[in-house]
């Protein structure tokens, strides 16, 4: 647990749109896991017929999502994606993060730096620091 940060980009008919954010206290399953929220909160808002591909590098997230495995932790933002893809049609794809894929690096490098910035955040605050 930590500072962290997340992003996804959001790619339609050669247009792009990027989300993104960060948490001063978090750990790293749950910034994956806000990441899609996100991304697929926009997409339901803006593309809700379209088939959506999403590609992670979070094979737990994926795997948790099209096995129905059983939820123990994080219920809270669970139910925050369970909502943000009902009546959504996805497919999942598994790309291998720090490899080849061009775009999770480029989404994994914006993560970095929104988790920086919650670093940052905390220093200034640190004589009385508050999480929300």
């Amino acid at each position: 647990p930590g500072p962290g940060g997340y992003a996804a980009i959001l790619q339609k008919d050669g247009q792009e749109k990027i989300v993104s954010g960060g948490h001063p206290h978090t750990t790293n399953n749950r910034m994956e896991m806000m990441a899609m929220i996100r991304a697929l909160q926009l997409i339901k808002k803006h593309f809700p017929r379209d088939t959506i591909e999403i590609f992670s590098d979070s094979k737990l997230l994926i795997e948790s999502l099209t096995k129905n495995w059983k939820r123990k932790k994080n219920l809270d933002l669970w139910a925050e994606l369970d909502e943000a893809k009902r009546n959504v049609h996805i497919s999942f794809q598994w790309v291998k993060g720090h490899s080849t894929n061009f775009q999770n690096n480029r989404a994994d490098r914006l993560a970095v730096k929104e988790a920086e910035k919650q670093k940052r955040w905390i220093r200034k605050t640190d004589s009385h620091t508050v999480l929300m």
